[in-house]
């Protein structure tokens, strides 16, 4: 049985009533493809790449620990390789209390984090990357909401290729990588490269 180090497929953008309607062929390897999974929208962006890996050091999606340093692992393997740089990001989520209105429940603003929350971000970022020493340089801490930061942070960075990480919730017995990601993917303009957590 073959068992890829890497699975390489040509992505192409789809429209919100296609996400509505359709299950495309991305998202079905995303769920079922075992190794990780490089969706190619410009393949001129992969000689010498800036990569940007998307982690959460302080496991607030409830991502496995492990998974970060393994993203951040793959990202300087790639730059090993290819050339390049590696940065990282974590895009610390502003909480959004609910307000009750009638029978419907709304988030209301998102509340700016106080000094004490946004240094243990911070930490938190410092100590995962206290390992992988070449991309200390190239950390990036956002508050604010992940769907628009990440694409945002990407765009500024100007990155080839974008590493974020595949979880799966075993109520649904299947991995994917969320409502964010999926808007992610579909307005990043770049390369994305998908990880599962290593089987131990």
């Amino acid at each position: 049985m073959l068992k890829p180090g890497l699975v390489m497929k040509q992505s192409v953008h789809h429209g919100r009533v296609e996400r509505t309607l359709f299950t495309g062929s991305d998202w079905h390897l995303i769920r079922d493809c075992p190794a990780p999974l490089l969706l190619v929208k410009d393949p001129a962006r992969l000689a010498s790449p800036r990569v940007l890996v998307c982690v959460d050091p302080q496991h607030l999606h409830d991502k496995p620990a492990l998974l970060d340093h393994q993203l951040l692992a793959s990202a300087s393997l790639l730059n090993a390789r290819l050339g390049g740089e590696v940065h990282a990001l974590h895009v610390f989520a502003l909480p959004h209390p609910i307000a009750v209105i009638g029978d419907a429940y709304v988030a209301s603003a998102g509340m700016v984090p106080d000094d004490e929350t946004l240094e243990a971000a911070n930490k938190s970022l410092r100590e995962l990357l206290a390992a992988h020493p070449a991309v200390r340089d190239h950390a990036h801490l956002r508050v604010g909401v992940p769907a628009q930061d990440i694409v945002s942070e990407a765009l500024a960075l100007e990155a080839d290729i974008v590493v974020m990480g595949a979880v799966s919730r075993r109520r649904l017995e299947r991995w994917f990588i969320g409502n964010t990601a999926e808007t992610v993917l579909d307005r990043l303009p770049c390369n994305v490269w998908v990880e599962k957590p290593a089987v131990a």
